[in-house]
């Protein structure tokens, strides 16, 4: 017989769990989540040497940013948020937060105003921003900020895109709080600095995860809600945009290749809210993962699903807080980055288990969930961050709904056990995780072809220079 997941007792071992990852992972995020970290990471290291207004650009004499294959990769041709859809580049989202030297997590971006993009468009072109790559696959970005005067600062960020792991003045440890009191909304004691909860969640099973999304508070059921209500106006803004993924998919609907229908709907709208996201949008997302893409794909699939169905409301929102929790459990054995999709192996994941959840809130169902979309689209391939983040959102919302729907009605797509698919769904994750970290040597490959087909974009500043001084760009050293 079916286990039917209940509500479980507070002193559960799970208790508080989610709130971390509410608090660590589940944030509003504008713009692309790496050069978002760059300019926060940038933006500390300008405020601690702040005295007084902000920085002039005349003062700086070098930023130099390192960062991981991973970041090198998210970062190399997504359009920044405020900079009117013409700005790209790790070396400009620095430049950007230096200026603004006002650290607001994943949203430090927000409010660039013509002035700050020029200046950061100088920085750049004037070789005042060095760029380089570790070698690691480890989340890293280092910012390293140096004055005229030689004053400096460093800030280093690992773990996660707002785990600030280390700040510096003049070589010196200087302390520093990036989310003061309840940054997120929710209500949690665990302080930003302790990561420990994701080896609480490499050790439970998939019934605690599903116990822990029974537990849902009102009060963060409200938060939740509110992800799905941001990503929701975000894919509004994406539909106004009409950019390539939207248009085709409404092409294809005029044109009789599709029909209007929940499934068209669907991708749709992840098109829509990823595509403007990945066009420099200035409007947020509510991201999973460190990801606002994947936290399209954690919200919208699942809710709309479950509004056409009349699942009632609260079963909706401890489905998407299922999501979440799968999500992060599965970033705590993959990674934050990885050269695998985000969007298929970890946000796909948590989406279909909770359709699944929808239909039958059973073990058994999302268990059959997460062995379906694993046998679908486990080998999607993340090659940066760029337009193409939409088509393949779009793919996985495909897989999702057909790999959720399949098990919450008991179809068990890849017959069990086989090929990387588990008999549980913790071997399942655990025979992928072994899969992803022998792909980790794929990224600066992939870095390489990025570099070699756009023309070294990693130097790039914008697409469409506002200064004749912007003619002749930086090289940096990747």
């Amino acid at each position: 017989m079916a286990q039917m997941i209940g509500e479980t007792v507070s002193d559960s071992p799970t208790s508080g769990l989610f709130k971390s990852i509410l608090k660590h992972e589940v944030q509003k995020a504008l713009g692309c989540t790496e050069p978002g970290a760059v300019a926060f990471a940038a933006a500390i290291a300008a405020q601690v040497l702040k005295d007084g207004g902000k920085f002039s650009p005349d003062n700086i004499e070098k930023v130099w940013v390192t960062v991981c294959p991973g970041v090198m990769k998210n970062g190399a041709a997504v359009t920044l948020p405020g900079t009117e859809g013409q700005g790209i580049g790790l070396p400009l989202a620095a430049a950007l937060g230096v200026l603004a030297a006002n650290p607001d997590g994943l949203n430090t971006l927000q409010g660039v105003d013509a002035k700050a993009r020029e200046q950061a468009a100088c920085l750049v072109c004037q070789n005042h921003v060095g760029l380089s790559s570790t070698e690691g696959s480890e989340f890293f970005i280092e910012v390293k900020l140096e004055m005229k005067n030689g004053v400096t600062s460093e800030v280093q960020i690992t773990g996660g895109h707002t785990h600030v792991a280390s700040v510096k003045k003049n070589e010196k440890d200087v302390p520093w709080n990036s989310i003061s009191e309840n940054g997120n909304g929710t209500s949690t004691d665990v302080p930003l600095s302790d990561l420990s909860y994701r080896e609480r969640l490499r050790k439970c099973s998939f019934e605690d995860l599903i116990a822990m999304a029974g537990e849902l508070s009102i009060k963060d059921a409200r938060y939740v809600k509110l992800g799905v209500d941001m990503n929701l106006r975000l894919a509004k803004v994406g539909l106004e945009m009409g950019r390539p993924a939207v248009a085709s998919l409404q092409k294809m609907v005029i044109h009789n290749v599709s029909a209007p229908s929940l499934e068209t709907n669907i991708k749709l709208m992840v098109a829509a809210a990823t595509s403007a996201r990945m066009g420099g949008a200035d409007v947020p997302a509510m991201s999973s993962g460190g990801s606002g893409n994947q936290g399209v794909d954690t919200t919208l699939p699942p809710y709309l699903f479950g509004k056409d169905k009349n699942i009632p409301e609260d079963r909706i929102l401890k489905s998407i807080a299922l999501a979440h929790i799968i999500n992060a459990y599965c970033k705590a054995f993959f990674g934050d980055l990885a050269p695998a999709c985000g969007c298929a192996v970890s946000a796909g994941l948590g989406a279909t288990a909770a359709i699944a959840y929808q239909i039958n809130p059973t073990l058994e169902a999302v268990t059959c969930a997460i062995q379906n979309l694993t046998a679908m689209i486990a080998g999607m391939l993340c090659d940066g961050a760029s337009e193409g983040c939409a088509a393949k959102v779009v793919v996985a919302a495909d897989a999702i709904l057909w790999a959720g729907c399949a098990a919450g009605y008991g179809d068990n797509l890849s017959g069990g056990a086989a090929g990387i698919v588990g008999k549980t769904a913790e071997e399942t994750i655990k025979n992928l995780n072994r899969v992803i970290q022998g792909m980790l040597p794929l990224d600066p490959e992939i870095n390489d072809v990025i570099r070699m087909n756009a023309g070294n974009v990693h130097r790039a500043c914008f697409k469409r220079p506002p200064l004749s001084a912007m003619a002749q760009l930086s090289t940096f050293e990747v």
